[in-house]
């Protein structure tokens, strides 16, 4: 989702794991 790279980095990395 694209909300990863718009809400914040730092929860970005770790939401990115399940996110995609």
């Amino acid at each position: 989702m694209v909300m990863t790279t718009g809400h914040g980095k730092a929860r970005g990395v770790a939401l990115t794991s399940w996110e995609k």
